[in-house]
């Protein structure tokens, strides 16, 4: 099994790498809608309803990076669907997930007399595809 360190991991938006991210969380999770009815002995029962997912962190603001804070505000303020979001880690045995997303909030902290950075949050758009690196 392979042992995969965080810091292989990076996220890729329409193919440019999101720079010095400090922190990454991809969230997938299924809507369970209630099937219980009173055959099922006071258990309850479920069926599967619709996937959702985002992909959430933090990064160090840097104004002369290619893919930073000032292009995700931009995608951000001009309503722009990212058609290629990719969570993934350069390392065999990692995660790749590939999705279409949105922006859907963007957070810019700057605390004193310490790096600024900005925290990120998009929301998956669709179906994802999760392979792993072979």
């Amino acid at each position: 099994m392979a042992k995969i360190n965080g810091t292989s991991m990076s996220i890729t938006i329409e193919g440019t790498t999101i720079d010095c991210v400090v922190d990454a969380t991809l969230e997938t999770s299924r809507n369970l809608f209630d099937t219980s009815c009173k055959d099922d002995l006071g258990w309850a029962t479920h069926g599967q309803g619709q996937g959702s997912g985002s992909v959430s962190g933090n990064a160090r603001v840097d104004f002369s990076a290619t893919m930073g804070y000032q292009e995700l505000v931009a995608l951000l303020i001009d309503r722009t669907a990212i058609d290629e979001l990719i969570f993934t880690s350069d390392t065999v045995g990692g995660l790749v997930v590939t999705c279409a997303a949105s922006v859907a909030s963007l957070t810019f902290n700057a605390p004193n007399e310490d790096s600024a950075t900005f925290d990120f949050t998009f929301t998956i758009n669709g179906a994802i595809v999760a392979t792993v690196l072979t």
